[in-house]
C-alpha cells in the first residue's frame, strides 16, 4: 500500500480586522485558514497584534495592567468560569483539565487578545482550552471589572482618566 493524497491543492487564506483604533492604540485580529494537501483536517487560528504608536509599540497583555494587581488571576478566573459554562451548554465532557490548563493564570495563555470600547477579548485557538471540534473560543471580559487594574501610565491609561 502506498499513501495517496486527495486530488486537490493546498489552501491558505489570511484575513484581518481592525478591532480598535483610538488614542494611539491599535488592535488587529488576524485569522489564518490553512488546509494543506494530505492533512487530516483544515485548521483555522487567530493571531492578534496590539500596538501603541504613542508609547511602547507592540504590546503584550501584561503591559496594559499595573504590576502587582491581580489582573492575571481575574482574567484567568473569568475565562475558566465562562469556558466551563460553555462546555456544559455544548455538552462537552472531560475537558475541564484542558480548560484549567489553557486558561490558568499564566500570561502566555492570554497572548491572543483584542481591545474594544466595552471588553477585553481573549482568544483561545483550537486545542488550547478544548478539543478541535470546539473550535476557536473567545471570552469577552467587560472593562468594568478590569478598569481599576489598568495602568494609568500604560497604553490604555486614557480609559481610566
Amino acid at each position: 500500500d502506498t499513501f495517496s493524497c486527495p486530488e486537490r491543492e493546498s489552501t491558505l487564506e489570511i484575513n484581518y480586522t481592525t478591532v480598535y483604533k483610538s488614542n494611539g492604540y491599535l488592535s488587529f485580529m488576524f485569522e489564518t485558514f490553512s488546509d494543506p494537501k494530505c492533512a487530516a483536517h483544515p485548521m483555522t487560528f487567530r493571531t492578534s497584534f496590539n500596538y501603541s504608536y504613542t508609547t511602547k509599540g507592540l504590546l503584550a497583555i501584561d503591559s496594559l495592567f499595573t504590576p502587582g494587581t491581580d489582573w492575571l488571576e481575574y482574567i484567568s478566573d473569568y475565562c475558566i468560569k465562562e469556558l466551563r459554562s460553555r462546555a456544559k451548554r455544548d455538552q462537552l465532557e472531560n475537558i475541564d483539565d484542558m480548560i484549567t490548563g489553557g486558561a490558568s493564570a499564566k500570561s502566555d495563555n492570554f497572548g491572543i487578545f483584542s481591545v474594544n470600547e466595552h471588553t477585553l477579548d481573549i482568544v483561545f485557538n483550537p486545542y488550547r482550552v478544548g478539543p478541535y471540534v470546539w473550535g476557536i473560543q473567545t471570552v469577552n471580559i467587560p472593562w468594568k471589572g478590569l478598569i481599576k487594574m489598568l495602568d494609568p501610565k500604560g497604553p490604555l491609561g486614557f480609559m481610566v482618566k
